[in-house]
């Protein structure tokens, strides 16, 4: 991959993040994932998948708790693509709380490897 397509996925990468976080403030909870027509051919779904990692990168390093920005923003890359995905929203039981999760599925892939999506029952379903 050529450098200058590394730094433009970041800054892509990075736009989508704030986007994304500013969208999560502002924007009522059932237009979250209203989707716009967009250019559907604007990035490869090769582009898309490193974007979403790039996503993942900044994310540790900035400390991005919030699972629903960064799944808005993965979900925002993909359709960049034109990929389908779907976005599950999950509530699961704990000792005292309950907690709450949200992730993204295209291509059978998960967004994120490293939470047990099994544990959370599905309440939402966006595709």
């Amino acid at each position: 991959m050529m450098l200058l397509e590394r730094i433009l996925l970041t800054f892509l990468a990075i736009n989508l993040i704030c986007k994304s976080f500013l969208k999560k403030i502002f924007t009522k909870f059932e237009v979250l994932f209203y989707r716009k027509k967009l250019n559907k051919n604007f990035l490869s779904k090769r582009q898309a998948f490193l974007v979403i990692k790039i996503i993942q990168k900044i994310s540790k390093i900035i400390k991005l708790d919030s699972c629903l920005t960064r799944t808005l923003a993965y979900r925002n890359a993909l359709d960049l693509a034109g990929c389908d995905s779907t976005v599950y929203i999950g509530v699961r039981e704990g000792e005292s709380e309950l907690f709450s999760h949200c992730w993204i599925e295209s291509c059978n892939i998960f967004n994120e490897r490293t939470t047990d999506h099994s544990e959370f029952k599905v309440i939402k379903k966006i595709e």
